[in-house]
């Protein structure tokens, strides 16, 4: 099963903390189909901006990706017991999204 979370966070609010030089993040932590799943969006600005997915499973084959609205950076298939870790550029403050998979 594919998992597609879109995460985002406010032009507003991204715009003061480029404004400040300050870190912002959208990031959240679940517990999907017995792993860990990491993702969301960190903003540092100056071209430091990524949106990521990092994916963890102590025993089943997984997958992490992180896209913008112009492309992806997509994990092989990582054996159980190791993180995917999928960092990318983000586009804007919108259309950046995370994903897992699970076999």
């Amino acid at each position: 099963m594919k998992k597609r979370i879109k995460v985002a966070i406010g032009i507003s609010l991204a715009a003061v903390f480029a404004a400040v030089g300050s870190t912002a993040a959208s990031a959240t932590t679940s517990y999907p189909e017995g792993g860990v799943w990491n993702y969301g969006v960190k903003w540092g600005g100056g071209g430091t901006d990524f949106v990521y997915s990092d994916y963890f499973h102590g025993s089943r084959s997984h997958k992490a990706s992180a896209c913008n609205t112009g492309g992806c950076n997509a994990t092989g298939w990582i054996n159980g017991g190791y993180w995917a870790n999928a960092p990318w550029r983000v586009a804007g403050t919108w259309g950046n999204t995370s994903y897992y998979d699970v076999r």
